[in-house]
């Protein structure tokens, strides 16, 4: 790592090495938002008949009209996220310029970070409003089976009526999934702007660590060559795949510290 600095080079505290550790609060806060929505299509589709091709036809237009009226509150709601967590970053940032000696002189470049933050919040808003598409989707397959399939009846209801449970299960995935992938992509733009060529990945600690993830716990990475992360041979950043709760400890330029 030559004439950069982390605080591997030293026995940290429990603060100091939580500082860029996964943002749980706005996980919750995620979370709680996205299961409100599963929440209503579970409603909407135990309102309907699910032997009733009309009532089929009217579920579809009102997931699908949903998806329409729904943009507005996930733009307000991913934003919010953002928000968090990139105030939580900037208290993370000032965190390391005091325990390592050195001044927050510089910000990430207003453009830049405006311009990552614009494409954030398309993501998120694009993840959201898939939810009731989604569950549209499911539903139509589902009465098709039963249709062309020769699938029992009380199976199908079953299955359509467990979408709901479906679209949960997927909220809370996005949560986990997003709310560490939008720390570590803001993480990382702004230790680019420090000068910094990579970070040690750290994980949580805990039973739930995946085996692939324990072994990259204390290695060193470049920002832009993230390593395999994910069991089909996905890369990604700390934190950027799936229920990962893994994070990024930056490594700073010497001239920093």
């Amino acid at each position: 790592m030559g004439l950069h600095t982390s605080f591997d080079r030293r026995r940290e505290t429990k603060r100091e090495r939580r500082t860029f550790a996964h943002a749980y609060q706005a996980e919750r806060f995620y979370t709680a938002r996205l299961r409100r929505v599963a929440d209503l299509i579970g409603e909407l589709i135990r309102a309907f008949h699910p032997f009733d091709t009309e009532s089929r036809v009217r579920l579809d237009e009102a997931l699908r009209s949903y998806k329409r009226t729904l943009t507005p509150w996930a733009e307000a709601v991913a934003r919010a996220m953002l928000a968090d967590v990139s105030r939580r970053n900037t208290r993370a940032w000032r965190d390391l310029s005091e325990q390592m000696g050195f001044e927050l002189k510089r910000e990430a470049q207003t453009s830049a970070w405006g311009s990552m933050m614009r494409t954030e919040l398309a993501r998120q808003v694009d993840l959201i409003t898939s939810l009731p598409n989604d569950a549209a989707v499911r539903v139509q397959k589902l009465a098709v089976g039963q249709i062309y399939g020769g699938d029992r009846g009380e199976d199908l209801v079953k299955q359509i009526f467990r979408t709901g449970e479906v679209t949960r299960a997927r909220a809370d995935l996005i949560a986990r999934t997003e709310v560490g992938r939008a720390s570590s992509t803001m993480l990382k733009a702004r230790a680019v702007e420090f000068g910094s060529e990579g970070y040690i990945w750290r994980t949580a600690h805990d039973r739930d660590v995946r085996p692939l993830h324990r072994k990259l716990e204390g290695t060193f990475h470049e920002w832009d060559d993230p390593p395999v992360s994910g069991e089909n041979g996905e890369r990604s950043l700390p934190g950027g795949i799936y229920n990962c709760r893994c994070y990024a400890e930056p490594v700073i330029p010497t001239e920093f510290t």
